[in-house]
């Protein structure tokens, strides 16, 4: 893997509900979480992406 091939994202997400179809569906598109970071009300999200 390059470092080009990585993607870094932040969020705010309301529930676990939503990062898990977040990453369900970065999954179905070919992706799949190398680093992942949840803290806090409302949820902070961190995550690095690769691909599959």
């Amino acid at each position: 893997m390059e470092e080009g091939d990585l993607r870094k994202i932040s969020a705010e997400v309301a529930s676990p509900a939503m990062v898990e179809r977040f990453l369900n569906a970065a999954a179905e598109k070919g992706w799949h979480w190398q680093t992942l970071n949840l803290q806090g009300t409302p949820i902070q999200l961190e995550v690095e992406l690769r691909p599959l």
